[in-house]
This record gives C-alpha cells, sequence and structure tokens, in this order.
C-alpha cells in the first residue's frame, strides 16, 4: 500500500497548496499529540480491549452451550409440546414437529454445500486473478455467505484488501469484481434454487425484517438463524387454522390464498 500513499502524497503536493513541510510539521504535531493523550488511557484503552475479547469469546461459547443443549433435549421439547395437546390431535402435532424439522435440517444442510461448492468457485477466480491466499480468502467469503446480504459484501471487501490493496494492480481489482459477481449471480439464480430450493417459502421483505430482528436479538448468530426459525414458524402458521392468514402474509405462495 506504500506506493498507493505516496502517489496520493503527490497528487496532493501538484494540485493544492500542501507542501512536505507543512505534513511533516503536522506528523509532529500529531505525534507528540498521541504521545501526551495516550500515556493517560493506555490503561483504559487496554482494559476496554480485554472486556472486548473476553465478552466476544464467552458469547459465542454461550451459543455453543445454547446449541449442545437443544440437540440434547430435542428429544424432551418434542414429549413437552405433544403432551400440550390432547390425543386426537397428537399425530397432526407429530407431522407438524417432523416438518419443521426437515424445513430446519434441508435449509442448514443445503448451506453447507453451498459452501463448499463456493469455495471452489472463489478459489479458481481468485486464483485466476492473481490474489495471494485465495484458497483461504475464498474459504472465508463463502463462510460468511451465511450472513444474508451483509456477508457477501464483507467478503469481498476482504478479497479487495488482500488483493488490490496489497498488490496494487488493476488487473486484480477487475478480477475480484469479476469473480464476486459471476458467482453471486450463479448463486442466487442457479445453485441457491436447486440445492436449498422452495423450503423455506418466506417473502423476502419478511426476510429482511427477521435478519434485523435477529442481529438486534442475537447479533450474527441471530442473523444467521433468522431465516431458518422464520420457516419454521411460517409451517407452524400453515398448518393452524386460527394462524393461517398469518403464514399466507409471511409466504409467496398465492395458491393459498383462499
Amino acid at each position: 500500500m506504500t506506493p498507493k500513499i505516496e502517489q496520493l502524497q503527490n497528487y496532493a503536493y501538484e494540485h493544492t497548496a500542501l507542501s512536505s513541510e507543512d505534513l511533516d510539521k503536522y506528523k509532529e504535531e500529531h505525534d507528540m499529540q498521541s504521545l501526551l493523550t495516550s500515556s493517560g488511557n493506555s490503561g483504559e484503552k487496554a482494559f476496554n480491549f480485554l472486556n472486548s475479547v473476553t465478552s466476544f469469546i464467552s458469547n459465542y461459547l454461550l451459543t455453543f452451550i445454547y446449541i449442545f443443549f437443544l440437540l440434547n433435549y430435542r428429544e424432551r421439547f418434542k414429549i413437552f409440546i405433544l403432551k400440550l395437546f390432547s390425543n386426537e390431535r397428537k399425530q397432526e402435532v407429530k407431522r407438524i414437529i417432523n416438518e419443521t424439522a426437515r424445513v430446519a435440517q434441508f435449509y442448514l444442510r443445503g448451506k453447507l454445500i453451498l459452501i463448499v461448492i463456493l469455495s471452489i468457485l472463489y478459489s479458481i477466480g481468485l486464483g485466476i486473478s492473481g490474489v495471494n491466499n485465495f484458497i483461504l480468502i475464498a474459504v472465508i467469503a463463502s463462510f460468511l455467505t451465511l450472513i444474508p446480504f451483509i456477508g457477501n459484501i464483507i467478503g469481498m471487501g476482504l478479497a479487495l484488501i488482500f488483493g488490490y490493496l496489497t498488490q496494487g494492480e488493476t488487473g486484480i481489482l477487475i478480477g475480484v469484481i469479476l469473480t464476486f459477481t459471476v458467482v453471486q449471480f450463479i448463486e442466487s439464480y442457479v445453485l441457491e434454487p436447486f440445492i436449498v430450493g422452495d423450503k423455506v417459502d418466506i417473502h423476502p421483505f419478511f426476510v429482511i425484517l427477521a435478519i434485523i430482528l435477529g442481529n438486534m436479538i442475537w447479533g450474527v448468530m441471530g442473523m444467521i438463524l433468522a431465516i431458518p426459525v422464520l420457516g419454521i414458524l411460517n409451517v407452524i402458521f400453515n398448518h393452524v387454522p386460527s394462524l393461517k392468514a398469518f403464514g399466507y402474509l409471511l409466504s409467496t405462495d398465492e395458491e393459498s390464498k383462499d
């Protein structure tokens, strides 16, 4: 990145009233001010950083603990739900539970298959473009697609940072943008409809709302789980007569209009 910074400085010297002496003077004043302010706040900054790291680690450890207990006691939860209903309705409730489980499993399994395929496609495109560590970047960008909408932007940003900004070649910039454009088109219109299908039949407007709400409640994990959870709720709504209006509102299916 150093040549790019030098080019920017030279451009500023040529087209503005700024001189190298002004820049050196600003650096000296800024460094002195930073030294004076950092000496008193170093302990506070170190504490805030340690607190942020600890909070991040504890939240994600709690996530795995939640998942462990939910999986470990899933049969107990199923029996608990069945006990809430009369014997005449237990078969119908069992069918709804099994269908919701299939929706979640099918969605998450399809996403994992998509990650593998996207890793291969990104690796090919970024490798041809000349990006360093293209396999690692491809895998990270593929896993970030679990975060709807935002994950693709972050993945492309990482590829640009490790590609164009570190090597400074325009061909790499074009290659990265072209790779992500083509792969995203393939994912949206070919891979996702074929692999994930229409098992999670949710209107895009409510998908966006669910992702925002999931982020507010549980951060990144909430964004990842927002779509399958909403899909499960939609299945329940469509099987409960008094809630079918909500199922129609959430769904893109026009057949259930009546």
